[in-house]
């Protein structure tokens, strides 16, 4: 009951305030807004699950073997929060600038929403440069088309078209609307000309229509609406731009997105693959949660709560960023400790300095005082007296497919604690390659290629009486299949091994397997214009499940590599669904078929040098 007594408590607030009302020309006379009454809405059944999994670590413990990044949540200091509520922002930037639009409500006068503009320092240092009021009453957020140099927008401005929500004179009361007007700049100010509302493919009468969000090419227009139609409360709809450059009808999101609870305040990311919003339904910390949705060509994914410390039991709302949302998250919260009611936050991943890594025997150690004791490793010596037998291990490296030799391959032997020892070397022309190091119970030999993946062998060590190891014959893939079992109709929560190309359980863990792939990765990331995902299925269900099930799980990998440090802008994500069935082997039981099947295919488009 609590849970719904907040949503609709939230959803009068939204529909009264942030909701978006506003815009006029500053050429004209201005548009009046009447003063703001909102009739309760139905009460709607809204039961969302429980969320409490804690997905950004901000211990800044240097783990350099695990991770080389943390995360850090900052309330941002004045003039961006007041004691005043402070709602969306929304970026315009340039190659040497970044200008912020604050929603908030500092004007203690009249007590309206407006829009304070701000030069960006820094992430989290702003300068104010002004106000923006240009009609009586409220203005909402806004979002910016940086490519056309257009502004779309629940009320703002800058030096591009703007879109807005406005309410309607003398109709019914919430009968909110989403504008369009012009923007110009003259002298120090900025101007709106040509407002008039949007068509009614996308506002409907009688119904709160606002919080649009464009996304980067200017051809999706993203909006709230509590419009009959939806799956409930208010929900995320959507319009697409036309060949004649009108609007298209708008349709509402599906369950994947929108639920029965109220979706609020949508956000596409610069590079036009995800959608960000908040939402009372799902699976919540608490109250209005931020969530995350990647917008594929069949649709959009299955919504992920971005998880806690970003969302607690307040109220977390209006997700914005101009770079990464991954590395730079800006949003609202009313979480206790802040300035005001609702304060403006910053998640922004910080990155561990690097160090050089100096090896030293104990005795060296305090002969350099001016090391830090972090930069420094145990030098392993072995003493005179002792003798440590040898091995040279050797092998051959070749094209999976062409059983060519693959030359200047990359061969690393690594063996266990307590030697940690690692020894590298490169294959020759004819992909032959040995190596030298002391003999040890076992040794682990990873080989990678810079237009290939990689492999990797775990091996016994040689008997006693052998000096020599050959490694079997090495084919390395142009493109890898992973195999990261997930339970039934999950895509978020693997199992811990992954599979063989037999469809068995292997012996590496799917976080292994990742940070081998991300290892490989960014070690030839120079040479990579691109890296492809392709999520594939067995043949169980519809070709629309598949397509999107396959679809979730090769977001999945993305965004562990992500987490790992790989660029999202050189990441692409599609699905094959169940359309690209492997060949079936001789004798294959039909369970091991179907694991075989289940796989993202991973391929790299490099750069021709």
């Amino acid at each position: 009951m609590q849970i719904e007594c907040k949503r609709l408590i939230w959803t009068r607030v939204f529909a009264c305030c942030i909701g978006s009302m506003f815009f006029c020309s500053c050429t004209p006379p201005p548009i009046t807004i009447k003063d703001i009454q909102c009739t309760p809405p139905p009460s709607l059944t809204c039961n969302p699950g429980k969320f409490n999994r804690v997905l950004f670590d901000t211990s800044s413990s240097v783990y350099p073997d695990v991770r080389d990044h943390y995360y850090q949540i900052v309330r941002l200091r004045s003039p961006i929060n007041t004691q005043q509520n402070q709602w969306g922002m929304d970026f315009l930037q340039t190659p040497k600038h970044v200008t912020a639009y604050l929603t908030d409500m500092r004007d203690t006068v009249s007590k309206n929403q407006s829009v304070s503009v701000f030069s960006s320092d820094s992430p989290e240092a702003f300068s104010e440069n002004g106000r923006i009021t240009p009609v009586e009453g409220n203005i909402g957020s806004c979002s910016i088309d940086a490519q056309t140099m257009t502004i779309y927008f629940t009320a703002l401005r800058n030096d591009r078209i703007t879109y807005y929500a406005a309410m309607h004179e003398n109709v019914t009361h919430g009968d909110y609307d989403i504008y369009s007007g012009h923007l110009k700049r003259i002298g120090d100010s900025i101007a709106i000309t040509s407002i008039a509302p949007l068509s009614d493919a996308v506002n409907k009468e009688f119904s709160w229509d606002a919080q649009p969000a464009v996304s980067p090419d200017g051809k999706t227009l993203y909006f709230a609406s509590n419009r009959p139609g939806g799956k409930g409360g208010t929900d995320i709809w959507c319009s697409k731009k036309q060949s004649d450059g009108k609007w298209g009808e708008a349709f509402d999101l599906d369950s994947t997105v929108n639920t029965e609870c109220d979706e609020l305040t949508p956000f596409v990311t610069q590079d036009g693959e995800m959608l960000y919003f908040s939402s009372s339904g799902h699976a919540t910390v608490g109250g209005y949660d931020i969530f995350k949705s990647h917008i594929g060509t069949n649709g959009y994914s299955e919504a992920e709560n971005i998880g806690e410390p970003v969302n607690t039991p307040a109220d977390e709302l209006f997700p914005s960023t101009y770079a990464d949302a991954d590395s730079l998250l800006y949003y609202a919260s009313d979480q206790p400790g802040g300035i005001g009611g609702f304060d403006m936050y910053l998640l922004k991943k910080i990155s561990f300095k690097k160090h050089e890594i100096i090896a030293l025997a104990p005795e060296e150690i305090s002969m350099h005082p001016d090391i830090p004791l972090e930069q420094i490793i145990p030098k392993k010596l072995l003493p005179d007296t002792v003798r440590r037998d040898s091995v040279k291990v050797e092998g051959n490296v070749k094209d999976a497919i062409t059983n060519k030799p693959i030359d200047s391959a990359i061969v690393t032997v690594n063996t266990p604690p307590p030697d940690n020892l690692t020894n590298s070397t490169i294959t020759d022309s004819v992909g032959h390659f040995e190596i030298s190091l002391p003999k040890t119970p076992q040794f682990q030999v990873i080989i990678q290629a810079p237009n290939y993946f990689y492999d990797v062998y775990n091996l016994p060590a040689p008997s006693s009486t052998d000096s020599v190891f050959h490694v079997p014959d090495v084919a390395l893939p142009e493109t890898l299949s992973m195999r990261i079992e997930f339970p039934f109709d999950n895509f978020n929560d693997p199992y811990k091994y992954t599979l063989t190309d037999s469809g068995v359980p292997g012996a590496l863990t799917w976080m292994k397997e990742i940070e081998l792939l991300a290892a490989n990765l960014a070690a030839f990331k120079s040479k990579i214009i691109e890296i492809s995902l392709v999520g594939n299925t067995d043949s169980s269900g519809t070709d629309d499940y598949n397509d999107r099930l396959g679809l979730r799980r090769a977001q999945f990998v993305k965004d562990q590599l992500v987490q790992r440090g790989i660029p999202a802008q050189i990441l692409s994500v599609s699905s094959n669904g169940r359309k690209n069935p492997l060949p079936r082997k001789p004798g294959e039981t039909e369970e091991l078929y179907r694991a075989r099947c289940r796989r993202t295919e991973i391929s790299k488009i490099i750069r021709i040098e």
